[in-house]
């Protein structure tokens, strides 16, 4: 995971209770905040894609949740079998199914 500012860590957490409450563009601002500081942010990548995908930008939360994979990847080759990064794989994936299954794909 990436190591945050404490600035970081309050935006993280702001975003993710934006997205929650459903206020997706405050969340897609918070997430593009903290990935303009770390592009390779793991939550930030994932959270952005969700609150992307609930907003009907569904190429743009696809870009997302593969970024997120890209890094979940590396993750692996440093910790193969860690249980926490397996399983956001599989839910990237589930995510992106949906979003093709909702584009008719």
């Amino acid at each position: 995971m990436a190591t945050y500012s404490t600035q970081n860590e309050s935006l993280l957490g702001r975003a993710w209770a934006n997205h929650r409450e459903g206020r997706h563009e405050a969340a897609v601002a918070d997430f593009d905040r903290i990935l303009r500081d770390a592009p390779n942010d793991i939550d930030a990548n994932f959270g952005l894609g969700l609150a992307q995908k609930a907003l009907g930008r569904y190429e743009q939360a696809i870009a997302s949740f593969e970024k997120t994979k890209e890094e979940l990847a590396k993750k692996l080759k440093d910790e193969p079998g860690d249980d926490r990064w397996e399983m956001l794989t599989r839910m990237c994936d589930q995510r992106i199914a949906e979003i093709r299954a909702l584009q008719g794909q």
